[in-house]
C-alpha cells in the first residue's frame, strides 16, 4: 500500500462511524435483507443505474471498436499484471462463479419470471439487456454465470452446493433444479446466488454475508469514495447491492481509466467495463465514464489484510492452465410423439458418446456408443457422457428421465392411428400427461375446441379471461391503433378478412365512435367498429359475439364456444345455455362436422339416402341431412350397418372422425 493510501486509510478508519452507514453486527444467518433486494431491483434508482450502461448482445472488445468509450490504447497497464497472491485468488474465485457454463434441460423461470405455480410472486425486474422478458432460462440454451437467486434454505452455490455440483444438478433432469424453486422468491432457481453471497465466496469468508452485514463485519473495512483509492479485489458497496472489482486499467501516468466490475444481478452474472475498454477482453456491458462506478452511493470496501484467500480449480470452470472436463452431452427429445419418442444426443467436442438406458453409469465398458437418433417407448432414464480423450481430466454426465407417454392407447387398438394423428396435429390434448381416455364421452366443449383448432382459430382462444368476447373482422387492411381513436399510432394491421379475434374491451373516442380493444394473433390494440374515414362510411368492420350464454365460464373452451356460435357450427341448448360439459351424441356430432364443412369451410356436401342405416328410424329429423351427408363422403361409417345415433360418442370415435375430416377437406 502506498504511503498516501496508508494516511488516507488511517484517517478514514478513525471516521468510520461517521462516513459509513452503521448496521447490526454479525454474519448473515437470517437473510434479513432479501425484501430490500426485491425493492432495489424494481426501483427507479436501479433503472437509472442501468441506463448508464450500454448492452452489446454479441460482445465488444477494445480491438473491435477503439474509442467506444475512451481509446483503448490509453490503457498502459492493468492491475492483473501486478496482483498479489490474495488478489489473484479473489479474482479467480469470482471468475469461477461468473464463467461457469450450463445448459438447462427444460425451461426454467429466473428471478422476475411469472411462475404459474406461484402467480402472486411475480417480481418484475428492470431488464439489463433491453428486453422486458429477460427472466427465463430456455431449454437447450447455454448460459454463462451462476443464476441469481435468493436461495434461502435451498441451495446457495458456493455454500450449500459446490459449483461442480451445481453443474451436475443442471445436467440431471430429476434434480431439485427442475423440481423446486427458492423458498424466498418462488420464481428464482432452487440453486443460485445473490450479490453479497457472490462477494462472500470470492473473499472466502467463513459464512455468507448480506450487504447490510458487510458494513459492520470483521472481514472488511471502509476505504473511501475516490477512484484513486481503488484496488483489485475491492468491492463497491451500498445498502442493497455490492459489486466486485475484478480488473483495473491505468494510463501511462498511473491514473485509473478503466474498472471492470463483476456482480450478481437478476437473472445472472454481469461483467461491466467502465471507462476505456481493457485490451484482450470482450464485454457485453460497458459504460463510458469510469466514475459511474460510484453512481447510486457506492463506497469502496476492502477485505482486511489478515484474511487469506485460496483459489482451488474446479472441474466445471477451466481457468488458465487448469485441467478441463468435457461438458455433458446435450439431449433433444421429440415432445409431440405419444408412443415413441426420438432421442438425439450431441457433443460440442465431437467426442464419442456412451449412453445407458437401464440407470447404470455409462462408460466405455458399460454403455452403448451413440451413432445416431434412437427411440424409446416408455419412461426411461437416459445417462450419457462423452469420452474425455487425451488432455481432458474427465467428463460431466447427463441424466435425463424421458416421460410423457400415453399409456391407455394400445398399439393394436383400432383407434391407435387416429389418436396418434390428432394428438400430433395438435387437435387433441390428453386428459393427463399419460392418458388420452379413449373411451370417455366427448363433451360439447371438447368437440368445439377440437374443431376450432382444426379451423386454425388463433391459439390465444385457449386462455380466456372474464369479460372477453370473440369477434370477427369483416374486412382486411384495418389499422390496429394504440388507443381508441385515429389520433393514436398504428401498432399493426388486420391483413386477413373474416379472421376471428379476441375482443378484450371497448371504448369511445371524442366523436362517440365505438372502438374495440382486440388481440389479433398477438397484436393488441384498438379497431373502430365501423368505417369513419374515406368511402363507404359506417361500413361495419367487426362483428362481436352477442350471445347470452351464462354457462361458458372462463376456461379452455370459452372462446371456441363463442367462435362456434358466431360461425354457425354449434348452437346453444337453450337461449341462455350452451351446456359445454354435456356429452354429445353421435347424431349431434354428425351435425357439428357437417356445419363445420358446409357453413364454415364452404364445402359442398350432398346427402345420399340410397343406403340407410339399419337404425335409421332412431335418427332425429334435424340430424338426417347432416348424418347422411357425412355418410356419403365416408366421414361416418357406423358399425355392422348400424349408427347408434342416440348413443354418446367417445373421444376415440371423434379422433377417427376428425382424422377423416382433416384428410378429406385438405
Amino acid at each position: 500500500m502506498s504511503f498516501y493510501k496508508k494516511i488516507v486509510f488511517c484517517a478514514l478508519t478513525a471516521l468510520l462511524c461517521v462516513s459509513a452507514p452503521v448496521f447490526a453486527s454479525g454474519e448473515d444467518s437470517v437473510d434479513s435483507q432479501t425484501a430490500g433486494y426485491e425493492d432495489f431491483y424494481t426501483s427507479a434508482e436501479y433503472a437509472a443505474e442501468c441506463s448508464l450502461v450500454q448492452w452489446h448482445p454479441s460482445g465488444i472488445s477494445a480491438e473491435d471498436m477503439n474509442g467506444l468509450n475512451r481509446a483503448a490504447d490509453e490503457v498502459a497497464d492493468t492491475a492483473q499484471n501486478h496482483w498479489s497472491d490474495r488478489q489473484y485468488a479473489i479474482v479467480m474465485r469470482a471468475r469461477q462463479m461468473a464463467e461457469v457454463e450450463w445448459t438447462p434441460l427444460a425451461d426454467r423461470y429466473g428471478w422476475g419470471g411469472d411462475n404459474p405455480n406461484y402467480p402472486s410472486s411475480s417480481y418484475p425486474i428492470v431488464a439489463t439487456d433491453g428486453t422486458s422478458s429477460d427472466c427465463y432460462f430456455l431449454e437447450g440454451k447455454t448460459y454463462r454465470g451462476v443464476p441469481y437467486s435468493q436461495a434461502v434454505g435451498t441451495g446457495f452455490v458456493g455454500w450449500d452446493i459446490s459449483i461442480d455440483d451445481f453443474v451436475r444438478a443442471v445436467n440431471d433432469s430429476s434434480s431439485k433444479f427442475y423440481s423446486g424453486y427458492s423458498t424466498y422468491a418462488r420464481t428464482a432457481p432452487y440453486y443460485g446466488t445473490d450479490c453479497a453471497s457472490f462477494v462472500s465466496y470470492a473473499w472466502q469468508t467463513s459464512s455468507r454475508y448480506t450487504c447490510a452485514t458487510f458494513y459492520s463485519s470483521s472481514v472488511c473495512y471502509y476505504v473511501g469514495e475516490e477512484l484513486s483509492m481503488l484496488e483489485l479485489g475491492d468491492c463497491l458497496l451500498q445498502p442493497e447491492h455490492v459489486r466486485l472489482v475484478t480488473d483495473i486499467g491505468y494510463d501511462a501516468e498511473g491514473n485509473i481509466i478503466s474498472v471492470e466490475l463483476t456482480e450478481e444481478t437478476p437473472r445472472k452474472m454481469k461483467v461491466t467495463c467502465y471507462g476505456a475498454l481493457i485490451p484482450g477482453k470482450t464485454y457485453e456491458y460497458t459504460s463510458s465514464d469510469v466514475n459511474n462506478i460510484f453512481y447510486g452511493g457506492y463506497q469502496i470496501y476492502r477485505l482486511k489484510e489478515n484474511r487469506s484467500v485460496t483459489y482451488t480449480p474446479c472441474d466445471s470452470v477451466p481457468l488458465d492452465d487448469s485441467v478441463q472436463y468435457v461438458p455433458a452431452p446435450k439431449i433433444s427429445v421429440s415432445s409431440s410423439e405419444l408412443f415413441l419418442k426420438t432421442i438425439t444426443l450431441s457433443s460440442a467436442y465431437s467426442s464419442v458418446i456412451y449412453y445407458t438406458l437401464d440407470g447404470t453409469a455409462p462408460s466405455a465398458s458399460n454403455g452403448t456408443v451413440y451413432t445416431g437418433p434412437f427411440s424409446v417407448s416408455s419412461d426411461t432414464v437416459i445417462r450419457a457422457k462423452c469420452e474425455p480423450g487425451s488432455g481432458y481430466a474427465g467428463s460431466f454426465e447427463l441424466k435425463y428421465k424421458v416421460t410423457g407417454f400415453i399409456t391407455d392407447v394400445p398399439s393394436d387398438a383400432w383407434y391407435y392411428t387416429a389418436v396418434q394423428y390428432v394428438y400430433e396435429a395438435g387437435y387433441f390434448n390428453g386428459t393427463s400427461s399419460t392418458t388420452f381416455s379413449p373411451n370417455e364421452d366427448m363433451t360439447r366443449g371438447m368437440f368445439i375446441t377440437v374443431l376450432g383448432r382444426m379451423a386454425g382459430v388463433y391459439s390465444g382462444f385457449a386462455s380466456w379471461s372474464e369479460g372477453w368476447r370473440a369477434g370477427q373482422m369483416l374486412t382486411s387492411s384495418i389499422y390496429i391503433r394504440s388507443g381508441p381513436g385515429t389520433s393514436y399510432g398504428a401498432v399493426g394491421v388486420v391483413n386477413k378478412s373474416y379472421s376471428y379475434v379476441i375482443v378484450m374491451d371497448e371504448a369511445y373516442d371524442s366523436g362517440d365512435n365505438l372502438w374495440y380493444k382486440i388481440n389479433y394473433y398477438g397484436t393488441i390494440g384498438y379497431v373502430c367498429s365501423k368505417n369513419i374515414n374515406g368511402s363507404n362510411p359506417d361500413k361495419q368492420l367487426i362483428r362481436v359475439y352477442d350471445g347470452a350464454f351464462t354457462d361458458l365460464g372462463n376456461t379452455y373452451y370459452t372462446g371456441y364456444a363463442m367462435w362456434a356460435y358466431m360461425a354457425g357450427v354449434m348452437y346453444g341448448t337453450s337461449e341462455t345455455t350452451f351446456s359445454p360439459e354435456n356429452s354429445i351424441t353421435r347424431q349431434d356430432a354428425a351435425c357439428l362436422v357437417y356445419r363445420y364443412l358446409v357453413a364454415y369451410k364452404g364445402k359442398t356436401v350432398t346427402p345420399s339416402y340410397d343406403s340407410l342405416f339399419l337404425d335409421h328410424a332412431e335418427v332425429s329429423e334435424y340430424a338426417l341431412e347432416a348424418l347422411y351427408g357425412m355418410k356419403g363422403i365416408g366421414i361416418l361409417v357406423g358399425s355392422d350397418g348400424y349408427y347408434y345415433p342416440q348413443n354418446n360418442i367417445s373421444r376415440a370415435e371423434v379422433a377417427a372422425v376428425v382424422q377423416r375430416v382433416a384428410q378429406w377437406s385438405a
